[in-house]
């Protein structure tokens, strides 16, 4: 292909790449919110027995209320954000009668919807208004404001945005009283996805010594003796990676996790692998203890060192006394999962409500 060829498919090709991505800055349409109707779940005085919990993907979560009762008012708190439902005034639109006209009719579902007792009866009451107004028997459009009204009420007019990570939980706690002035609740633990049970950590750790150093030293009579070298101490530091398995879970970020871990350590000689437990803060911080295997230094089986071990007639470097062989040693050390932030504050819902939601 000649360059002048090429020159032109590179920018055609760019031009089409270019002409298929969205414009920056383009505006996404939020996904509908999830919505909950209150109406499938009882309130009680004790909170501990009204906890109910749904499993939802990972992402952007939008959650919103339905079959609210218009004439009481709520309070929903998550994390540390809390809001409120507002004061509403209920039209006075006067009984339903037999016989009535269609929208006299659409305004007396409407009022039963106001007065409901309970969210289930609003649920009820919420289904008669909808299913009248798509039959559209009443079109003046004052009697299908007023009913319009009513099923705006019974549902939550601010929607409740998190996002949802994979372990994360968000609680969502909706408060009110009854027909009897009792305060109830009902309280909604959104959860993620549970994470992957395999987590990476790297870490410093110490290990157990075993290699054996050697050297020659000449004696009086002019032969050589093998002496063997003092170290100041058995534990060695080391670089250490973790393949870390959850053996339970999920944890959230105030929990304390027991993970079996497969050990590579880096000391710059010769390699670890090992195998131990490693007990982690939040899928993180963590401290780790177990068995290795390395290759380790030994006296070769033909020398003995010592004044009473074996006389050489020259001397020798220390390479040369040793051979290597694999031996299992012990290793303890802490870890830390660079891919995430133990100490990160959760992240919170927003308030702002949603564009044309209710």
């Amino acid at each position: 292909m000649s360059p002048r060829n090429l020159i032109c498919s590179a920018a055609i090709a760019a031009i089409l790449f270019f002409a298929t991505k969205a414009p920056v800055g383009a505006a996404e349409t939020p996904p509908e919110p999830y919505r909950i109707p209150l109406s499938a779940y009882a309130f009680k005085a004790n909170a501990g027995d009204s906890i109910y919990g749904r499993d939802v993907d990972a992402g952007t979560l939008r959650i919103s209320f339905s079959n609210l009762v218009p004439s009481w008012s709520y309070d929903i708190s998550w994390h540390t954000s809390r809001t409120t439902s507002p004061e509403l005034t209920i039209p006075d639109l006067g009984a339903r009668e037999l016989n009535d006209n269609p929208c006299q009719v659409l305004e007396g579902l409407a009022n039963d919807l106001w007065h409901s007792r309970s969210e289930a009866e609003a649920g009820e009451h919420l289904g008669e208004v909808l299913s009248f107004e798509a039959s559209g028997a009443c079109g003046d459009a004052t009697s299908k404001a007023k009913a319009d009204a009513a099923v705006a009420a019974t549902r939550w007019r601010t929607v409740i945005e998190a996002k949802i990570e994979p372990g994360s939980v968000l609680e969502i706690r909706v408060t009110r009283k009854n027909a009897q002035g009792v305060p109830e609740s009902a309280t909604f633990v959104i959860r993620g996805p549970e994470p992957s049970r395999f987590f990476q950590t790297y870490g410093f750790s110490y290990f157990r010594d075993h290699n054996e150093g050697f050297f020659t030293e000449k004696n009086p009579a002019g032969k050589f003796v093998i002496r063997e070298k003092t170290r100041r101490s058995d534990w060695q530091p080391a670089g250490l990676l973790l393949i870390n398995y959850r053996l339970g879970g999920p944890w959230t970020s105030s929990e304390l996790g027991l993970n079996l871990a497969g050990a590579l350590s880096f000391d710059g000689e010769e390699p670890a692998v090992g195998l131990g437990l490693n007990l982690t803060f939040a899928n993180n911080i963590g401290l780790v203890a177990g068995l290795a295997m390395s290759r380790e230094t030994r006296l070769r089986g033909q020398y003995r060192a010592g004044d009473a071990g074996s006389i050489l007639d020259a001397g020798l470097e220390s390479d040369q006394l040793v051979d290597k062989a694999p031996h299992t040693t012990w290793f303890v050390g802490l870890s830390l999962n660079l891919s995430s932030n133990p100490f990160k504050k959760k992240v919170e819902a927003t308030t702002a409500p949603a564009a044309g939601s209710k």
